[in-house]
């Protein structure tokens, strides 16, 4: 064969190569479809409740590993203790709809989104109007559905209690703080003997409002805080002996 068969040949594969590789690299990835599944779930989270002005109310997101473009949820709860009142909207991005059936005290919440719902955000609140003074809790919820892009997923329920922290706590109810909620004070009542106390109360973004140091306290004794110049809301109170601490709601509903 010639070299003009040769160069021929070679052009002709060097000019195919460069139409392959060009129609690669302009080609379009087809979109990833979400799998939802037992990994991705609505969150419904009671231990960030407030209670204030005569409201409670608790956020609600999702935790997922896909890429997420509407939630929507249900909610039956406990009507003899709370009134329905709004779900508030965190985002500026949801088109979104809800709705309370008062014959099965059901809440129904649908939204979606022309952009990606970010993972792990608060993206809703649910209002009510407490009728008792009590923080609402996982006895107060009867059921709950959720769905990510339309799909049911799981659901989780976090507990309002925010009880216990080292291995080596205090006994279960040896402490108590009464009463919930609060308007000018916040008693702490200790039921067994603890000695080299450090009692403190802190708002939820961990600044201190009081601490007080005692050398014993008696069982049975009290420790109180005066709460009438600070604005209704949750704060916590931790009391720290040696190796063991215990940490608590106070809610103060002037």
């Amino acid at each position: 064969m010639t070299k003009s068969f040769y160069l021929v040949a070679l052009c002709s594969f060097l000019f195919s190569a460069g139409i392959s590789v060009q129609a690669q690299e302009n080609k379009v990835s087809p979109p990833v479809t979400a799998n939802i599944d037992q990994f991705d779930s609505v969150v419904f989270d009671l231990s960030q409740a407030v209670v204030a002005n005569g409201y409670l109310e608790f956020p609600v997101y999702f935790k997922t590993d896909d890429v997420i473009y509407s939630l929507d949820f249900s909610l039956k709860y406990n009507q003899t203790k709370y009134l329905y009142d709004t779900i508030i909207d965190m985002t500026t991005y949801l088109l979104d709809n809800s709705f309370y059936n008062q014959f099965d005290s059901t809440i129904r919440f649908t939204s979606s989104s022309l952009t990606p719902i970010p993972n792990l955000t608060q993206l809703v609140k649910v209002r009510f109007d407490t009728i008792t003074t009590s923080l609402m809790c996982f006895g107060d919820i009867f059921t709950l559905k959720g769905y990510l892009n339309g799909d049911q997923c799981s659901v989780k329920l976090v507990d309002c209690n925010l009880l216990s922290v080292s291995e080596n706590s205090f006994n279960h109810g040896s402490i108590v703080i009464f009463p919930v909620p609060s308007k000018e004070v916040i008693h702490v009542r200790m039921n067994e003997l603890i000695q080299n106390a450090v009692i403190s109360m802190t708002d939820l973004s961990g600044r201190i409002i009081e601490e007080q140091n005692h050398q014993i306290v008696q069982p049975g004794s009290t420790v109180s805080f005066e709460t009438g110049n600070l604005s209704d809301g949750v704060y916590l109170v931790t009391v720290k002996s040696g190796r063991n601490t215990f940490t608590g709601k106070a809610v103060i509903n002037k």
